[in-house]
């Protein structure tokens, strides 16, 4: 009876982690699937040089994670292992230190990218606009990092907590109203400036509102930051490593476009962007069902089976990415010219089908991604993802000179290779693991025998 009792349970279990990753999913597939509606729309009420200025503000905003400096996952894990302890008021001052790390380290980002786009931007992307509109740009990137990093601190929060339904569904709603509105004023004023006013004003609103919902989800008042260098230390400890990590993200995310911005003009870069959107769900996706296992394994009890739970998860990553690539591979350039014409997907889909091949890497390499940081092994992940920017940077501008749109999309290939070795070192760790367990069990054994 015992032993049904105990299957019965893990079922359950299991059942409420599907849910969640479900949620998951559902909460990254949101803004993509918003996204592939509205790009039309704003090529329509845009046109191709304006709406690759507005993609070069996103881009900027892709820098938000270093102002962050790793908070988000240090929350993530803080707050379920504080949660897995039944340890409350520790969750509470986990969000709230971390609220206060990342206030003053995206404001010094926020400074520094406002200099650059007041000193030296103009020059070096004078074919994406004129100065007036460059300057405008940064301006509106800096304001809207500020906003995302605060709203990414309750996110993780919500996260921590292993709510992703409600996480998802604050996510979907406060996206589909930050694009409705920025679509709206495309619409009525067919200029940029007005699309930037709108997302900077709804995107303040959702970061208020997935502040309240972290804090009725912790049962407490509301989150102010606080800094208390005893909980901050250990935070920037592991945050330390995570920051690094996002450094070759954002090497990975940002410099091509940059670059292609820079070399090729606006026109390009909207080119260039829309193959990403695309390609990009092939890694998005899976990585996000992936990200449930950052809190599963931090919380996790001494004997459970880490292996096994990894195992599972490399097979259902697999069988996801598949479904999501090939068809993407093989029907590049019917499915861009249905979404966005045959004009830019006859130069999108070359650049679509090269994509595709760094996120397959890039998305096998999630599983090991969130398994690694929930054992706490930051800094292997931090390593291996900034000496993947760096090879891709080095040869970026290169290959951008010679094949174009082509070599920007195989720059990411160099990166995605080298974070694939996150594999074959959390292959190592779960050895090792197995190893010492062998030994300890022995150990016991042997005791009892005696």
């Amino acid at each position: 009876m015992t032993l049904v009792r105990g299957k019965v349970a893990a079922l359950r279990r299991l059942g409420g982690q599907s849910r969640q990753g479900i949620w998951a999913i559902a909460e990254y597939l949101a803004y993509p699937a918003m996204m592939f509606i509205a790009t039309p729309l704003y090529l329509r009420f845009l046109g191709q040089t304006q709406y690759g200025q507005w993609l070069l503000l996103l881009t900027l905003n892709g820098f938000g994670g270093l102002g962050g400096f790793g908070m988000g996952t240090v929350i993530v894990r803080d707050v379920s292992e504080r949660r897995g302890c039944g340890d409350i008021e520790g969750a509470v001052a986990a969000v709230r230190n971390g609220l206060a790390l990342t206030l003053v380290s995206t404001s010094v980002l926020c400074l520094a990218i406002i200099v650059v786009g007041v000193a030296v931007a103009p020059v070096l992307l004078s074919k994406m606009g004129s100065s007036d509109t460059i300057i405008m740009l940064f301006f509106g990137g800096a304001g809207l990092i500020a906003l995302e990093q605060i709203d990414v601190v309750f996110a993780s929060t919500i996260r921590g907590l292993e709510r992703f339904d409600w996480s998802a569904r604050l996510e979907a709603g406060s996206k589909f109203v930050t694009i409705t509105s920025a679509v709206i004023a495309a619409w009525i004023s067919h200029r940029l400036a007005p699309v930037i006013v709108a997302t900077l004003a709804v995107t303040a609103m959702r970061a208020a509102i997935k502040a309240a919902m972290a804090a009725h989800l912790l049962g407490t008042g509301p989150l102010l930051p606080s800094w208390e260098p005893r909980r901050i230390r250990p935070m920037l400890s592991f945050g330390l490593w995570t920051w690094v990590q996002m450094i070759g993200a954002t090497l990975l995310g940002t410099v091509d476009r940059f670059l292609v911005g820079g070399l090729l003009g606006s026109t390009a870069l909207a080119h260039y962007s829309v193959a990403l959107q695309l390609a990009q769900q092939v890694h998005a996706v899976p990585g996000a069902a992936a990200q449930i296992l950052l809190p599963r394994i931090s919380r996790a009890a001494r004997g459970e089976s880490i292996a096994r739970i990894t195992a599972r998860a490399f097979m259902f990553i697999g069988l996801l990415t598949a479904a999501l690539a090939i068809p993407i591979v093989v029907l590049a350039h019917p499915i861009l010219q249905l979404w966005v014409g045959a004009s830019i997907a006859d130069q999108a889909a070359p650049v679509l089908q090269v994509a595709v091949v760094a996120y397959i890497l890039l998305a096998l390499s999630s599983v090991a991604y969130f398994v690694l940081l929930g054992l706490g092994r930051a800094k292997i992940v931090a390593q291996l993802s900034l000496a993947g920017g760096i090879a891709s940077l080095g040869m970026t501008y290169f290959l951008i000179r010679t094949w174009g749109l082509s070599g920007a999309a195989l720059s990411r290939i160099a990166y995605a290779v080298l974070t694939s070795l996150l594999v074959v070192e959390l292959i190592r760790q779960l050895r090792r693991s197995a190893a010492d367990a062998n030994l300890e069990s022995a150990d016991i054994a042997v005791r009892s025998g005696e």
